[in-house]
């Protein structure tokens, strides 16, 4: 149909406000939104999204999104609904063949060029927005997209560093590989720093397009195919979740028990995972991987040994990591050496940084004392020499990472070659492990935990970038003063934790550091009316997420909340909730606002929109509101999470007493539920999965906030993108996450 732009733009000031134009196009065109300014009007914005409709071919995606948003005024204003064409046949099963293109809005007519190499060379792709159906919202799509694609490919630049859309598809693609359900393959179109999550992947170079695309393209074509056939994953559900359609609404069941832990057998060569397993330890962001127990071949003698599981760095601690450690500790020294020959090595003393341009090179210039002081601080600790030759070497006494073969420029940074040190992974994959650690050979030397023979003295492995060929064997060894400082000399740190699932009655989540308590399977009595509710058993957070945990997702993703795409935040003023400019979830109240000593609080300004986005990066989930109800009152029709007994400043954070949210835990365990949980009643709302029955477009929210009085803590309801200083959110496990 054909509307005038006048008559739409009109349209558009009819029936949407502000903050409901901003939610469309975050929706169907979230790009048009970055042309919006603060304070912009809404028929200017109406103007501008016409526009870059019409700029991008999707007129007719437009007027379908209208019609399925406001499908009364369309039908009043235009006398019918817009009709879009029948759409190509839609695949629900996923093909490992094909290749989803996540890129930048700047790189999209690079994205597009290799779509269309692709796709002549026998490939099927997915890519925005050509793969995006009439009136389909963006985050349906992309879910779409990805759950029925087998090869996630990212064209890395600093833009799409930056892109929130990168961010958001990168981080369900990594969901997806940790279930055997995708291949992830970055291409480096130009050098950017990326989140630590981003670095586990070896990426392709492809700042050339003519001279790399026969490489890329021989890559992608080839690479191993996975299970083919499989319906798409129902488990990669859109932002915003669906509407509830059964009464009970209950979570998965708990799972039986997985099986043992893999053990590999005495010196039989080449038996490893088909490919390594690595996880993110959440206090550091550093990539581990896995060692197995089992039996290896040790030492040049290649004699017969053992260790137990382990997790290890899979590369040295670098720069990067090391300033963490001396940020939160003022009263360490920084790396530094009065002499000529170490200062490319010294950090300044003044700010207490690391060397310019050296931020993912292995920590050097520390002791044996100073790295023990970092595992510390991480709670972690040195490998022994044993573990560590372990990792290096897997169980078929190899003489280097990578097999017999000698090193070559390309394997390894040792004889001299690049007279320093250089970036952790620089020769990843094709040199690591056959776990999967990078630079156990070449690069630096690590610290251990084993004594030499002589007092004060401590075992130093792996060769390093001034030692030659011979000397960068896996079996290389050497004795060196505990307080040696050297610009070949670093470490990586280990922990012992093999495993984070639930035990007992409480669990620690490794990935986003939330500590969980078990609610069991059993009826409860639901709502005012007191409803006989049955729900399975799972788990949920004994607190709200807070502060510090949001950070660490934040670090390692560099995900930018709703909040801050719009501008503004909800705060109480004068009794009223009212826009402020500039909060965000680090601003809670504005500009002025800091959560410098709130990291134990929890964190607010947040939509559900992104609460479902931390819920996804942690591999865990928002609970409906049933399952957070029984959470809170157990079995026993409770009024409040302590009993029936009147609220109190002792029990809860309400009624504007505090003016603002406490630390999480402050009233426990007096205001804990019956299971152990935490704040259930006041400090912050809570959001749900549920859709509120009055208005389907709102979501359920539980709790009440400390700006709440007593009455209010059981229900409320906002929208999916409403962000305000008294919401925030706790996940729900069932017992299969890792």
């Amino acid at each position: 149909m054909d509307i005038p732009n006048d008559q739409l733009r009109q349209f558009f000031i009819n029936a949407f406000s502000d903050d409901e134009l901003e939610d469309f196009c975050f929706d169907y065109f979230p790009a048009a939104s970055q042309e919006f300014a603060p304070g912009m009007p809404v028929g200017r914005k109406a103007r501008l999204l016409i526009s870059f409709a019409d700029r991008r071919g999707q007129r007719e995606h437009l007027l379908v999104a209208l019609g399925k948003v406001r499908p009364e005024q369309f039908a009043a204003a235009f006398k019918k609904l817009p009709q879009p064409a029948a759409p190509p046949s839609v695949s629900t099963t996923r093909l490992t063949r094909r290749v989803f293109i996540s890129h930048a809005e700047e790189d999209a007519a690079l994205a597009h060029r290799l779509a269309t190499a692709l796709r002549e060379a026998g490939r099927p792709v997915w890519i925005a927005p050509d793969d995006i159906l009439p009136g389909e919202q963006w985050v349906e799509a992309i879910g779409r997209g990805l759950t029925v694609s087998g090869l996630f490919v990212v064209l890395m630049t600093p833009q799409a560093v930056q892109s929130e859309w990168v961010k958001y598809e990168v981080n369900l693609a990594i969901t997806l590989e940790r279930r055997l359900r995708m291949e992830i393959v970055p291409l480096e179109v130009t050098p950017a720093e990326t989140p630590i999550t981003w670095s586990a992947y070896q990426a392709i170079a492809f700042s050339d397009y003519d001279a790399h695309l026969p490489h890329v393209l021989e890559r992608l074509v080839a690479r191993r195919k996975l299970p083919q056939g499989r319906p798409a994953s129902p488990a990669l559900p859109p932002p915003q979740p669906p509407r509830r359609t059964g009464v009970l609404n209950q979570p998965a069941p708990l799972p039986p028990p997985g099986p043992p832990p893999v053990v590999l057998p005495d010196h039989v060569p080449g038996n490893y995972p088909r490919q390594p397993t690595y996880r993110i330890h959440a206090p550091t962001e550093m990539a581990l991987a896995h060692v197995p127990a089992g039996g290896f071949l040790y030492g040049p003698e290649r004699q017969p040994a053992q260790t137990g599981e382990f997790w290890i760095g899979r590369y040295q601690v670098t720069n990067a990591d090391y300033k963490r450690f001396i940020n939160a500790n003022p009263g360490q020294p920084v790396p530094l050496i009065d002499a000529e020959w170490a200062k490319a090595y010294n950090w300044n003393p003044s700010t207490r940084d690391h060397p310019p341009g050296k931020a993912t090179h292995p920590v050097v210039l520390v002791s044996w004392a100073d790295a023990r002081a970092y595992c510390d601080w991480a709670g972690m600790r040195l490998p022994s020499e044993e573990e560590w030759e372990k990792a290096a070497r897997g169980a078929d006494g190899r003489a280097y990472p990578w097999g017999d073969d000698p090193p070559t420029p390309d394997l390894c940074n040792c004889d001299h070659a690049t007279l320093g040190t250089t970036s952790v992974g620089r020769y990843s994959p094709q040199s690591d492990s056959p776990y999967g650690c990078g630079d156990m050979a070449g690069n630096v030397s690590e610290w251990t935990s084993t004594p030499g023979d002589t007092e004060g003295m401590r075992i130093v492995r792996g060769g390093a970038w001034p030692f030659d060929q011979e000397n960068n064997q896996v079996t290389y060894r050497l004795e060196a003063s505990a307080t040696r400082l050297t610009p070949y000399i670093g470490f990586r740190a280990l922990t012992d934790l093999a495993t984070d699932m639930p035990t007992g009655e409480r669990w620690t989540h490794l990935r986003s550091g939330i500590e969980f308590v078990r609610v069991p399977a059993g009826r409860f009595f639901f709502g005012d009316t007191r409803q006989t509710v049955e729900l399975e058993a799972f788990w949920i957070g004994r607190y709200e997420v807070t502060n510090f945990q949001f950070d660490h997702f934040v670090r390692a993703t560099g995900y930018r909340t709703i909040a801050e795409q719009k501008g503004y935040g909800r705060v109480l003023r004068d009794g009223k909730w009212v826009r402020q400019t500039g909060a965000y979830w680090r601003q809670p109240v504005g500009p002025d606002s800091t959560i410098d000593n709130k990291w134990q609080h929890p964190v607010v300004q947040l939509s559900s929109v992104d609460a479902e986005a931390f819920a996804q990066w942690a591999g865990l989930r928002l609970p409906t509101e049933m399952e957070w109800e029984k959470a809170a009152r157990g079995g026993d029709s409770r009024v409040f999470p302590w009993g029936n007994g009147a609220p109190s400043p002792r029990l809860l954070n309400y009624g504007r007493v505090l003016n603002g949210t406490s630390p999480v835990g402050r009233f426990s365990p007096d205001g804990d539920s019956p299971y152990g949980a935490a704040d259930m009643a006041g400090n912050v709302w809570e959001w749900t999965t549920t859709r509120y029955d009055r208005d389907p477009d709102l979501m359920v929210l539980k709790g009440g906030s400390w700006a709440d009085p007593e009455t209010s803590w059981l229900r409320g309801a906002a929208g999916p993108r409403h962000c305000q200083a008294s919401i925030g959110f706790r996940l729900v496990a069932t017992g299969s996450e890792r």
